[in-house]
């Protein structure tokens, strides 16, 4: 066999695991931990491949000391100055440490949306992944005593659901009710399209939760 079908056989060889790799992603999606793996296993190949080419030399004319000093400070001033800069918020420069660090501070705010709204009784009859796509619509919202939340005759924008604090509701000047932590209040104008039907004041400073009309409309559409 020449040399140069050897050649031509063994470029083949080698670029065949690319062939290979997309009909299997194509029928077959491996989980994250088994892709990882396979990563990791080929990063240390070629690690591997590369360290052999460069040390062996440094070994034959040097010694073996030498070798392993030289590795030692460099990989303790590569791990010490990676982890300063990572520290520093570095790591978002990864694509996937970005997208890591931004599925937990995603998961972190809607666990924190989701206790805080626990206890409000209307979103108890919503299923899992209602709530799931309902989270990242609300709006925090926090107000001072004396605070207009919402106003008689003026169309309605937007639902409000109290995390805590006390509100009165007022009805051509005349009081007429007062909410608490728990309840909800503007729905009724996103639901009917008509005008507000009373105005709604803020009696203590509260926290709110905000479900604009568009995204209120949306969620409508998607579960009546």
């Amino acid at each position: 066999m020449s040399a140069s079908l050897t050649a031509l056989i063994q470029g083949l060889l080698a670029a065949s695991s690319l062939l290979v790799g997309a009909v299997l992603g194509i029928g077959w999606e491996p989980g994250r931990a088994f892709t990882a793996a396979v990563m990791a296993f080929g990063s240390g190949t070629l690690i591997s491949a590369i360290a052999f080419d460069i040390t062996l030399p440094v070994f034959q004319s040097s010694g073996f000391w030498p070798l392993v000093v030289g590795f030692a400070l460099e990989g303790t001033l590569f791990t010490t100055l990676v982890n300063y800069i990572d520290n520093q918020g570095g790591f978002i420069r990864h694509p996937s440490s970005s997208r890591r660090f931004l599925y937990h501070h995603r998961q972190e705010e809607a666990s924190e949306v989701l206790n805080r709204v626990e206890h409000i009784e209307v979103l108890h009859s919503l299923s899992p992944s209602e709530m799931q796509a309902l989270i990242p619509l609300l709006k925090p919202l926090a107000v001072e005593a004396g605070t207009m939340l919402c106003c008689e005759g003026d169309p309605g924008n937007a639902m409000f659901l109290i995390v805590e604090g006390d509100a009165e509701i007022y009805k051509n000047a005349k009081l007429m009710a007062e909410l608490g932590a728990g309840e909800i209040f503007g729905e009724m104008a996103l639901l009917t399209g008509e005008e507000r039907s009373a105005t709604v004041i803020a009696k203590t400073p509260m926290d709110l939760y905000a479900l604009g009309k568009a995204d209120f409309d949306t969620m409508l559409s998607h579960s009546p």
